[in-house]
């Protein structure tokens, strides 16, 4: 019997009494979601949902396009400048000159001119530019013992394997003219080499390319068009462009128009008469006529018994005397010409290759170098280390003074060479990891040498490849830091569309909830989410940055070409 006093129970005759049961306790550990499910629940998710899900990888790919391309056209025109930089290692060697100007001081020259902005000007005051010129290039001249740096050149192996030729250059020049007998024109003639200046090489400028070593570099560079390559001395081979075409400069040289011709022409006034072509076989088997520098001299015996000599002849083509030397067999060499080739490349790199019109290997210069050794002139001026030969005098002589003859000078003038001692060395590197491994012997001679000696060379094509390369890295971190902006917006949108599909999901998140999902395993959902529109947006970047690559690359081509 129950007792109910206004609802409440207060008397029961068979109250219910319930029985405790001991809790057991147990080691089950608290469900939880794994990750591959928050995946596959945020996949399912995400397809219904296709249209946005692709807007928003799309606009979060974009900082990625941008990167990619930047990235990839940086690292394509490096890749240029490798390929130009190595297909210029024939063109642009190492230079190591016997004196070489360190011209860093004109940035110090320029600095100090600005130093004084803010004096008081009350007077016009005086600034001796060229004198401190002057004294700065000469104090700034460095002079390489060139004997010892030829032979540790010649007895390094390694140096030797790395290169693929070395050329010794000397003061030797030589004088071509063409094989003409009309006395009424005057004909170009040509001095080979020209002289080098503060460390810059000049050779090749003048429409002569001298060959390098390599057989395989030459058919890589030229096409044969008739005739054979040169192989003696005395052999010497036509060059046409890439467009098959010889340059007018060219045609001065080979005697087949006058210094009239090239007056009028500068004036505008054309010759008609000149071919505007030539057969292919029309120049082969045509010579040259080549003087040496001491040919130029003749020695001869004065009342004292003393050895002396006198110029017969001068170095232009316009006087007699040197029209009598040029037929005289005895005296000048003749160079044949035993080809015509063609260049390959239409960009080529080398500012000589647009004047070339004549190439030689090197034999002929060391002939030249062989013809000056058995010269009369010089060797009576090597044994006369007190007297000018040229004029008589001593050289401590007021006239030799006055025009600075020295007993050096003079040798060079008459073109004496001493084969262990040369004017200049030029090292031309196999490949361009091989070039950067000489540098690295140079480098390490420079300092075996004693007190403050040091090497000084000139890498003309890495100066200016190294100069572009960091502009290049410039321009590109600056565009990365722009192109970042766009990936950092990236970012914060995907956040705000996960935001967005929290709120949409509120009731799902309640049933996961309800049958025992955990916070963590809810933010793992939508974790799972935020990282498969980040992989789909890199894949979509990367894919949108290959196809924009296509046509980039062609533009780009077309611009160069």
């Amino acid at each position: 019997i129950i007792k109910i006093l206004d609802g409440n129970i207060i008397d029961d005759s068979n109250p219910f009494v319930e029985e405790i049961e001991e809790e057991v306790q147990t080691n089950k550990k608290k469900a939880s979601m794994s990750f591959t499910t928050a995946l596959r629940l945020s996949f399912k998710n995400m397809l219904t949902k296709k249209a946005r899900t692709i807007l928003v990888s799309l606009a979060s790919s974009i900082g990625i396009i941008g990167i990619a391309l930047i990235l990839a056209m940086s690292h394509g025109f490096q890749k240029y400048i490798d390929d130009v930089q190595e297909k210029a290692l024939s063109e642009y060697p190492l230079t190591i000159m016997n004196e070489t100007v360190d011209y860093s001081f004109l940035t110090k020259m320029i600095r100090d001119l600005g130093n004084d902005n803010d004096k008081k000007i009350e007077e016009i005051g005086v600034n001796n530019i060229l004198e401190s010129l002057g004294s700065a290039v000469s104090e700034n001249t460095v002079e390489n013992d060139m004997v010892a740096l030829k032979k540790y050149i010649d007895e390094n192996e390694e140096f030797q394997k790395l290169c693929l030729d070395i050329k010794y250059t000397y003061n030797s020049k030589f004088y071509v003219y063409p094989d003409v007998t009309d006395e009424s024109k005057e004909y170009f003639d040509v001095v080979y080499p020209l002289p080098a200046t503060g460390g810059l090489n000049l050779r090749g400028l003048i429409g002569w390319t001298e060959f390098i070593d390599s057989e395989n570099l030459l058919n890589n560079k030229y096409d044969l068009l008739a005739g054979v390559w040169p192989k003696e001395a005395n052999e010497i081979i036509v060059i046409l462009n890439a467009n098959g075409e010889l340059t007018d400069l060219a045609l001065y040289m080979l005697g087949e128009r006058s210094l009239s011709d090239l007056a009028d022409s500068m004036s505008g006034n054309v010759n008609s008469e000149n071919p505007k072509s030539y057969d292919l076989e029309y120049f082969i088997g045509k010579k040259l006529k080549m003087l040496t520098a001491s040919d130029f001299y003749k020695t001869k015996v004065d009342s004292g018994d003393g050895i002396t000599a006198q110029q017969i002849a001068k170095y232009n083509s316009s006087n007699t005397a040197l029209l009598q030397l040029l037929l005289d067999e005895n005296v000048a060499t003749d160079l044949v010409i035993t080809g015509v080739v063609k260049s390959k490349d239409l960009n080529t790199t080398n500012v000589s290759a647009f004047l070339a019109g004549i190439g030689f290997n090197t034999s002929l210069y060391d002939l030249v170098v062989d013809l000056n050794s058995t010269s009369e002139v010089i060797k009576a001026q090597y044994e006369s280390t007190d007297i000018n030969i040229l004029n008589g005098l001593p050289f401590d002589d007021a006239e030799n003074v006055k025009y600075n003859y020295t007993y050096k000078s003079i040798l060079e003038l008459l073109g004496y060479a001493n084969k262990d001692n040369p004017e200049s060395i030029l090292i031309y590197p196999s490949s361009f990891e091989n070039k950067d491994r000489i540098i690295e012997l140079l480098d390490e001679y420079s300092d075996s040498l004693p007190g403050d000696e040091k090497l000084s060379y000139t890498d003309e094509l890495g100066l200016l490849m190294s100069s572009v390369s960091d502009i290049v890295n410039v321009v590109s971190y600056v565009l990365i830091a722009f192109v970042s902006v766009s990936l950092v917006v990236s970012s914060i949108m995907i956040g705000v569309i996960t935001y967005i599909s929290v709120l949409e999901r509120t009731k799902e998140i309640g049933v996961l909830r309800s049958i025992g999902a955990s916070k963590r395993d809810i933010s793992r959902v939508f974790n799972a989410e935020t990282l498969i529109i980040g992989f789909i947006s890199g894949v979509m970047g990367i894919l949108i940055s290959l196809l924009l690559l296509i046509p980039i690359n062609l533009i780009i081509k077309y611009f160069i070409k």
